[in-house]
Formats: structure tokens, C-alpha cells, sequence
């Protein structure tokens, strides 16, 4: 993961996981949301936002994101496992 962007994706990524580490997770994904506005490529903030929904217990919106990710970042192991830990646990 490139933490570093030209167009401030990735102080939008940190500030997100700063919100999220704090369990406020609106405005974490406000700013999750942000950094794809920003990068549509950002792959590690859909993960993100993924793991809100998961947590939030709104399971079809973490897969949709999860997917989402899947699709910009094909080669982001992390959201492969996120998904498949995700369908063996929740089914």
C-alpha cells in the first residue's frame, strides 16, 4: 500500500483510520469515502468501509464494498481474505 498521493488521498486515508480507531465510524467512512472521491484507486479504503459495515452488522453493504475493492485493487490480497474470512464466518 502507497500511503503517500500528490492529491491528498492519503491524509484522507490516515484521518479516516484515525475516526475509526476511535470507534466513529460515520465520520471514518465520511472520510474513507473522501479518499476514493479523491483516488478512485485507493483499494484500502474500500476495505475500510467494508469493515465498518461488518462491524455495523450490515453484512450486504461490507460484501458490495469489499467487491468494489476487489474490482480497483485486483491484486490487494487483503480484500480477498476479508471477503472469504467474511462468507466462512457469516456464511
Amino acid at each position: 500500500l502507497e500511503l503517500y498521493s500528490s492529491n491528498n488521498s492519503s491524509m484522507y486515508y490516515m484521518i479516516g483510520l484515525a475516526y475509526k480507531e476511535m470507534m466513529n465510524f460515520d465520520v471514518a467512512m465520511a472520510w474513507f469515502k473522501k479518499t476514493i472521491q479523491s483516488e478512485p484507486t485507493f483499494w484500502a479504503s474500500y476495505s475500510e468501509i467494508g469493515d465498518i459495515y461488518r462491524k455495523k452488522g450490515e453484512y450486504d453493504k461490507a460484501i458490495m464494498w469489499y467487491k468494489e475493492g476487489k474490482k480497483v485493487g485486483p491484486n490487494a490480497e487483503i480484500l480477498y481474505i476479508n471477503l472469504y474470512l467474511f462468507i466462512l464466518i457469516y456464511g
